[in-house]
């Protein structure tokens, strides 16, 4: 599906659980979606498995309790 196609998604807590589930169906819609986790092998294999779908995927390391971050 493209119901997305052309947006752009950033999800925290990308690298399991919810987070990887809401990237995996985001991308699947055709979003691009960047990847953003504090486990940055975890979320860099998520950006990788969703190469090809959507726009192309980026992994961004983000502690989202650090408001400088």
């Amino acid at each position: 599906m493209d119901r997305l196609a052309g947006r752009v998604a950033l999800v925290t807590g990308a690298a399991s659980g919810i987070g990887r589930a809401t990237a995996m169906r985001l991308a699947d819609e055709g979003a691009t979606v960047i990847v953003a986790d504090v486990q940055d092998g975890p979320g860099q294999q998520v950006a990788e498995q969703l190469a090809g779908t959507g726009g192309p995927p980026s992994y961004q390391h983000l502690d989202v309790s650090d408001e400088a971050a």
